[in-house]
């Protein structure tokens, strides 16, 4: 049997059974018309979370982390002097590991005391590198943004958040003064806008 005789006989066995033959044909047409539309509603749904999420200027990603309570320290078993936290060969690693990083900055967050003279504040400090006023897109106002060469010269060097610099600083300039984080001195190069404006 050749393949024209087949094809006749086919078609001739679909004539034979019209409804049979419409039926299937309805079936597979509504078949890929639901996968097709399923498929569709759900790139739909992909970009606009993903423009929703752009909109958001969601494209950073924060690794943090949490010092092991005493109780966890005691639990384990382990003194409580042991280190924790990610460390430069972390952070150079996960640099080298991920390709699609376009930028990162190191920094650590912590609560202190921030003095001057009479004046106190009780603020966030963060240790961090020159990129970090790009990424978070946090503009200096007054001064200059930290520097590479503060980072080589270990510089004892400070930016000032808007509302930190107006409670230390009620009525003079900051920049180029003294102030105290800690036990440490730190000069006033810079003022952050502020970020409730």
């Amino acid at each position: 049997m050749n393949v024209i005789q087949q094809l006749k006989l086919g078609f001739r066995s679909l004539m034979l059974h019209k409804l049979r033959s419409a039926l299937a044909v309805l079936g597979i047409l509504i078949g890929v018309t639901a996968v097709i539309w399923l498929v569709a509603m759900g790139e739909g749904v992909s970009y606009q979370a993903q423009q929703q999420i752009k909109e958001l200027g969601a494209t950073s990603i924060i690794v943090r982390t949490i010092k092991p309570s005493e109780e966890a320290n005691s639990d384990s078993g382990s003194r409580s002097g042991i280190a924790y936290g990610l460390l430069r060969s972390d952070y150079d690693r996960i640099i080298t590991n991920i390709p699609t990083i376009s930028s990162a900055v190191p920094m650590r967050e912590i609560s202190r005391d921030v003095r001057r003279d009479e004046f106190s504040v009780s603020a966030q400090v963060i240790g961090c590198t020159p990129e970090y006023f790009s990424i978070n897109r946090l503009p200096v106002v007054r001064g200059r943004p930290l520097a590479a060469s503060d980072l080589r010269g270990l510089e004892n060097v400070v930016v000032l958040a808007h509302d930190v610099a107006e409670r230390l600083f009620p009525i003079q300039d900051p920049l180029g003064r003294a102030i105290q984080i800690g036990t440490e001195f730190y000069v006033v190069v810079g003022v952050a806008q502020d970020r409730t404006a």
